[in-house]
């Protein structure tokens, strides 16, 4: 037994991800453009997509509503735990350049081929200011089962607090970077955003939530 955890390095990272039951090998080349950016830093880990995927598979998520695309990685790898005609991603990023990355890689993926009940394909991938887009189209998200928050951390308060007044009972809602890359304990604008919405699910009655230590790690919630 040790109280110190082990550093979790990329040969350590392909390790766990051989012990599982699955991989994400078809959307490497996914997870690989965000290096064609400044900002590769932003892409969720592949163990923490693989999580999101076993998440997804474990809660019978039908439907997920993810802010912050960035080139698409996360939101492959949700839509490969999906099943079924019904099933549905949808995506929101403002920054586009990002979006028009997360497009091409989706036309890649769409000429090899592949098959994944069509899901990646149907992947709704939004070029938009997410919070006042899911306000306007509250009735339709509203009954999404999951929503994923990886982007806009300033003012992630604000999708949490969206959450608790409009999700249907048992909907969750998974926040990453909740360390954000350890400068969490700062008082930087990230922090103080990310630091709010922690302190906005605590505070709720109507929530219960626990962390998953992967990646930025993530703070997991779901609505009584």
């Amino acid at each position: 037994m040790t109280i110190n955890q082990t550093p979790i390095t990329d040969q350590l990272e392909e390790f766990l991800i051989a012990i599982g039951p699955t991989n994400n090998d078809h959307i490497g080349y996914v997870f690989a453009s965000a290096f064609a950016f400044d900002e590769p830093f932003q892409q969720v880990s592949k163990l923490q997509a693989l999580t999101l995927k076993h998440y997804i598979l474990a809660n019978n998520v039908k439907s997920v509503l993810e802010v912050g695309t960035f080139v698409g990685f996360s939101a492959f790898s949700m839509a490969s735990g999906l099943s079924g005609n019904r099933s549905k991603i949808t995506s929101l990023e403002v920054n586009e350049g990002f979006h028009k990355q997360a497009l091409q890689n989706q036309n890649e993926y769409r000429a090899t081929g592949a098959e994944c009940d069509g899901i990646i394909e149907r992947i709704n991938f939004i070029c938009t200011d997410a919070y006042p887009h899911i306000t306007e189209k509250t009735d339709e998200y509203s009954k999404y089962d999951m929503v994923f928050l990886d982007g806009d951390k300033e003012n992630y308060s604000l999708y949490v607090q969206w959450f608790i007044d409009n999700a249907k009972s048992g909907a969750h809602l998974l926040i990453d970077n909740i360390l954000f890359k350890g400068s969490i304990l700062g008082d930087g604008k990230y922090a103080k955003g990310i630091k709010r919405a922690i302190e906005t699910v605590k505070s709720s009655q109507q929530l219960v939530h626990y962390v998953v230590p992967v990646g930025d790690c993530m703070l997991v919630v779901r609505k009584k």
